[in-house]
C-alpha cells in the first residue's frame, strides 16, 4: 500500500530551490566614502568576470578576516 508516485515526481522534477529573503540591517550605516569604494571594487572583480555569488562569497570571507584582525 505504499504510494512511490509522489517520489517519482520529485525524482523526476529535481532539486527545489528555496529563497530567504533578506532586508537591510536595521539602525546600521556605512559611510559614504565605504560604500563608494565598495561599488568600486565590485565592478572592477565584475570586470574580471566574476559572477555575483562569487564576489559575496570573496567579500564577505575578506570582510570576516578583516574584522577579526582589528
Amino acid at each position: 500500500m505504499y504510494d512511490k508516485s509522489f517520489y517519482n515526481l520529485m525524482e523526476n522534477f529535481g532539486s527545489i530551490l528555496y529563497k530567504k529573503r533578506m532586508f537591510y540591517p536595521r539602525n546600521f550605516s556605512l559611510s559614504p566614502e565605504f560604500t563608494n569604494a565598495l561599488k568600486k571594487e565590485i565592478n572592477r572583480l565584475k570586470a574580471e568576470n566574476l559572477k555575483n555569488n562569487q564576489i559575496v562569497d570573496k567579500l564577505s570571507k575578506c570582510l570576516h578576516f578583516l574584522v577579526k584582525e582589528s
